[in-house]
């Protein structure tokens, strides 16, 4: 299994290097202050970059662009994002640790932030990991956080500094806002956006929203023909022989997926779930006592019934135009359904099935998004957990032929 995974991982990291990424056209202000049009590697970032690749032109040197040599840069219908030195505060959000000062702890730092409202008053968010921080100006004015910090008061007490609306009501406080819309306002992108909005709506007559529309592809369904090759092995520690493999077997069978697309990194991450039937049945001889005047064999069976359900990840690699790679990893759940090993022996051996959570693997090809080809692996499983003493393990080989049900494709 150990070498099962790591090839797997070794094979993750040689698609990540081959894939392809779209240059799509975009400009770069450098600290000369000139404007470089140019083609950018869109990679829809998730978290505000550091660098990114571009090219003067289709098919001409990829070059790295880092932020103490970029002002500004921004790509075909999406954010801006501009250089700033800011004061910042990273303290975390999540449950543990989190401090007990009210106050944010700053740290001046050079980072690209995203431009979300431009007007008047501009909107700026942050993200880093679990940092995500929002930033404004108004007009010419220097850049400052919008603050909202989580501290403990008690064990169990925990609160929120929520100065951010002080910031607003002292900075956007107009004929357009009232009190009211500031205490409502939520510490949250769509929240944030729609007061600035209104705010430069109220003081610019001709100002218009910036809207930059990402598609973003929701869910596909897939059918799928899968051929399944399934293997079983039994070991008992008291018996005379020790371990049986079952006889493998083959057999057609239906699987339906649901692919739900993660809004960033241009859809190439997906959540996937992928119920199926599975079903084996195999039997044989085997020596349960030897000695040197007697054998005593029996007949050793198994039938295995179980409704399987992975949740897991995808990985899209674009190949070109037409063509995508992907990768998966899945953490299934088992049902069995009348499942059991059992001989003619019933008092030596018969046991009932409970099988354990195991992984499936996956690789595979997608063509115009429509027809899919691929190859998974369910990691040996244990079937009696309810018997430590004893191992039974079943695995299974699949090759799916996929045809795209309903969903979105890449525009």
């Amino acid at each position: 299994m150990r070498k099962i995974l790591l090839s797997f991982i070794l094979m993750c990291t040689l698609l990540n290097s081959y894939a392809q990424s779209e240059f799509v056209k975009g400009y770069f202000i450098n600290n000369n202050k000139d404007t470089i049009n140019c083609l950018i590697k869109d990679l829809d970032w998730r978290d505000n970059p550091k660098t990114f690749k571009y090219q003067i032109f289709e098919g001409s040197t990829i070059k790295i662009a880092s932020i103490k040599d970029i002002q500004e840069f921004k790509t075909h219908n999406s954010w801006k994002y501009k250089r700033f030195t800011v004061d910042i505060d990273r303290s975390v959000t999540a449950l543990s640790p989190i401090s007990k000062n009210i106050e944010p702890k700053f740290k001046t730092e050079t980072i690209f932030l995203k431009q979300i409202v431009a007007g008047d008053a501009n909107l700026y968010m942050y993200n880093e990991n679990s940092v995500e921080r929002y930033f404004f100006n108004i007009k010419e004015d220097s850049v400052q956080q919008l603050i909202s910090k989580k501290y403990m008061v008690d064990r169990n007490i925990i609160k929120t500094n929520k100065t951010y609306k002080k910031q607003l009501w002292d900075n956007l406080k107009c004929d357009n806002i009232k009190i009211g819309d500031i205490k409502k306002t939520k510490y949250l992108k769509k929240d944030l956006t729609k007061i600035f909005n209104k705010f430069n709506n109220g003081t610019d007559p001709e100002y218009k929203e910036e809207v930059v529309k990402k598609y973003r592809k929701g869910i596909n369904i897939w059918i799928k023909a899968n051929y399944n090759s399934m293997s079983a092995s039994f070991q008992h520690p008291t018996l005379a022989f020790n371990k049986f493999n079952f006889e493998s077997k083959q057999r057609l069978s239906p699987e339906i997926e649901a692919e739900i697309y993660l809004p960033y990194n241009n859809n190439s991450w997906a959540i996937i779930v992928t119920p199926s039937f599975q079903s084996y049945k195999s039997k044989g001889e085997v020596i349960i006592a030897e000695s040197l005047t007697q054998t005593t064999t029996s007949l050793l069976a198994i039938d295995y019934n179980s409704i399987v359900i992975p949740f897991g990840l995808r990985r899209y690699f674009l190949l070109n135009k037409k063509s995508m790679l992907f990768i998966d990893a899945s953490f299934a759940f088992n049902f069995e359904i009348k499942s059991k090993i059992y001989s003619d022996r019933t008092d030596i051996l018969n046991y009932d099935i409970n099988t354990k959570e195991n992984f499936v693997l996956g690789i595979g090809y997608n063509y115009k998004e429509k027809y899919r080809l691929e190859l998974t692996y369910g990691l040996p499983k244990d079937l009696l957990n309810d018997y430590p003493a004893i191992k039974a393990e079943y695995s299974i080989l699949s090759l799916k032929i996929g045809y795209r049900l309903f969903g979105k494709k890449n525009k």
